[in-house]
């Protein structure tokens, strides 16, 4: 069985030049190093390495498991949101660089080292500032009666949708479950009756918290602790609230960060295993977007977001799972996208 140990190990072959980078952008600073190192060298290879945001991105994954940040990534969002001319918004992997690139402009950092990326020297400034300035609390689940050992009826909608919403924050609470992209708060306000954007908790079952809690618990089971609950509530893309808007959507991110190791196509597996044994009542063609990494769909050049024969998958276990609770269609890189009939 494959621990975290191993993934971590995945992530550092796969990203093996991030370390010595990194050291060396610290060193720039330092005259004696500079004496030793040819600095255009390391220009050279940190530029080829950053060069667009989502190389920022995929760095940011990195380095938020490694250096441990996403556990604080709300309280980043909230530190970034003045660099990133947007408010009260879970920023996206890219608006997320972007804005820590201005947030390090605005510190003092090089040019050049105003990349986007928290790694160990700029997590080192940014760190204290949390502590000192950030107080996020989450709010305990709201008292609905004498203690529930089981999920109210779909009839009692807030009930429903409260008690889910309160036990995954526990989950999240405990260390079994990663949070990240505010999901950790939105969870949070749903268990307490909030509205959050176009869902409101108290009028319509939220769709996706059954099908979190179900994987959850089995994870539970397992003490399997590799899985982040990531983008969950969405604002609309268009003239209509459906998928992400309307709760019917969630993204699951891997510990390890990166989609192209063993690691993330396991997590995968676990999930799909998973939700064989979920209620029907829940479980009505799920869809499945996963990324055109690793043994996922691999670089075929696939077209996003239109469903495709699970049979190009490249993983085995995953082409047996697939069939057996939806459909799939390849997705954006390092998350699997679950999406859900409205209940």
């Amino acid at each position: 069985m494959r621990t975290s140990l191993d993934a971590t190990q995945d992530l550092l072959l796969e990203y093996d030049v991030i370390s010595d980078i990194e050291l060396r952008k610290m060193s720039a600073h330092d005259p004696e190093v500079l004496q030793e190192e040819e600095f255009d060298n390391f220009e050279w290879e940190f530029e080829s390495l950053v060069k667009d945001w989502s190389n920022a991105v995929k760095l940011n994954y990195y380095y938020g498991s490694q250096l441990g940040w996403n556990a604080q990534y709300d309280q980043i969002n909230e530190l970034l949101l003045p660099f990133s001319g947007m408010q009260n918004v879970s920023l996206g992997p890219e608006a997320f660089a972007q804005a820590v690139a201005e947030w390090q402009k605005s510190k003092g950092f090089s040019e050049k080292d105003c990349d986007g990326v928290i790694g160990p020297q700029t997590w080192g400034v940014m760190q204290p500032l949390l502590q000192k300035s950030s107080n996020i609390t989450y709010p305990t689940a709201p008292n609905i009666g004498s203690p529930i050992t089981a999920a109210p009826p779909l009839s009692d909608i807030y009930g429903f949708n409260a008690w889910h919403a309160s036990k995954i924050v526990d989950a999240m609470n405990s260390g079994l479950l990663g949070t990240y992209f505010d999901s950790k708060t939105q969870l949070s306000n749903l268990a307490n009756g909030l509205q959050v954007k176009y869902v409101n908790p108290k009028t319509k079952v939220i769709a996706a918290l059954p099908v979190i809690y179900h994987i959850m618990q089995n994870a539970k089971n397992e003490n399997y602790r590799d899985i982040i609950i990531g983008s969950f509530i969405r604002d609309p893309s268009g003239s209509s609230c459906t998928g992400h808007c309307e709760g019917r959507c969630i993204d699951i991110n891997y510990k390890g960060g990166n989609f192209e190791t063993s690691g993330s196509v396991r997590m995968v597996a676990n999930i799909l295993r998973y939700l064989l044994s979920l209620s029907s009542q829940y479980k009505k063609s799920m869809g499945f977007g996963m990324p055109l990494q690793g043994q996922f769909f691999g670089k075929t050049g696939l077209a996003k977001f239109s469903s495709v024969n699970p049979s190009l998958l490249k993983d085995a276990d995953l082409r047996t799972l697939v069939p057996q609770l939806g459909y799939v269609f390849p997705d954006n890189d390092n998350h699997l996208h679950i999406q859900m009939k409205a209940l």
